[in-house]
């Protein structure tokens, strides 16, 4: 029973591991910036930046709850789905914020939001095709 145990242990760590690889930072293909650190992402989706170096306001998209929201959130902003939720809601009890993040259903729809809103930043699967929609990969610091 142990080994079945510790076998299924280590399948998930893998698909965890796996899961955080897949996640790709995009960003409309407007926006003034190539390459990212983790933490200013980490700041983007907390509040704590919320323009560009060059001045302009930043929009970001996150996904409904799901696997690649529960991996970017884990990987980028190191809080679970219900953390993240929580930490919204306190900023909106407080009046530090005047909503909740916005969302996207699916990927697509993630991407066309980037896609059409000035200096937005998302993420997205790295299974998706990027060539025909209006933005771009972002390279990630560490």
């Amino acid at each position: 029973m142990k080994k079945i145990l510790c076998a299924v242990s280590v399948l998930f760590l893998l698909g965890t591991i796996s899961a955080y690889a897949e996640i790709v930072i995009i960003a409309n293909s407007g926006a003034n910036v190539t390459a990212i650190d983790q933490s200013v992402i980490k700041d983007i989706y907390t509040g704590k930046k919320t323009v560009w170096d060059d001045g302009s306001r930043i929009a970001f998209f996150t996904m409904e709850e799901g696997q690649t929201q529960q991996a970017f959130l884990q990987q980028f902003v190191k809080k679970s789905q219900l953390q993240y939720n929580n930490f919204w809601r306190r900023e909106l009890f407080l009046g530090k914020a005047a909503g909740m993040p916005p969302s996207c259903k699916t990927t697509e729809e993630m991407i066309q939001n980037v896609s059409s809103t000035p200096n937005s930043i998302g993420f997205i699967s790295s299974d998706k095709d990027l060539s025909d929609a209006n933005v771009k990969k972002i390279q990630i610091i560490k």
